[in-house]
């Protein structure tokens, strides 16, 4: 059966979830030629929207209350590394989206922007809805989580990329930590 990139390409969020995964990935090694625009893409997030206030975690709360000790702890362990790692990218993209070579980029960029924060609380929901928790706000609900992380981790998300964010917050047209922060 033949892939039909183009009905990919324009599929919206509930469209994707009907596409076969190897079809996906076959538009996806079709070639950085054929790759998308940038305005495509902002198009594409557009079409995609959902919202984390319409998900409904009552089905997740009942797994976890169902689930063994050692499997809540491997959940909370990849689910803290995964909640830190998007409020990290999420304070430090800001300085990307100024720094953006074209406007096209920047718009681009912003979208990320929005959605590193929509996925950062999407975990905040998860963890009061299913886990649970006493944190009052995102920011206790941040330090009570923290993953004791190895060093690379630590290194990636506490030094480097903030730093690399402070570097294009103050030049925003040093294009090699531009390159630096996004790869």
């Amino acid at each position: 059966m033949a892939v039909d990139l183009e009905r990919i390409a324009r599929a919206n969020l509930k469209e994707l979830g009907d596409i076969r995964i190897d079809d996906v990935l076959s538009f996806i090694d079709r070639g950085i030629e054929n790759m998308p625009s940038y305005m495509d893409l902002y198009r594409r997030w557009e079409s995609q929207q959902w919202a984390v206030g319409d998900l409904d975690f009552s089905l997740d709360r009942q797994d976890w209350l169902d689930s063994d000790e050692l499997d809540r702890k491997a959940t909370l362990w990849s689910h803290r590394l995964f909640f830190n790692g998007e409020e990290r990218v999420t304070s430090t993209l800001a300085p990307f989206v100024w720094a953006a070579p074209t406007p096209e980029i920047e718009i681009f960029l912003s979208t990320q922007m929005v959605d590193e924060a929509r996925h950062t609380v999407f975990f905040q929901r998860w963890w009061n809805d299913v886990v649970g928790t006493g944190a009052r706000s995102l920011g206790e609900l941040l330090t009570e989580i923290r993953p004791e992380a190895n060093e690379g981790y630590n290194t990636l998300f506490y030094d480097r990329l903030p730093s690399t964010a402070q570097r294009l917050a103050s030049n925003p047209k040093d294009f090699d930590a531009f390159v630096e922060g996004v790869t």
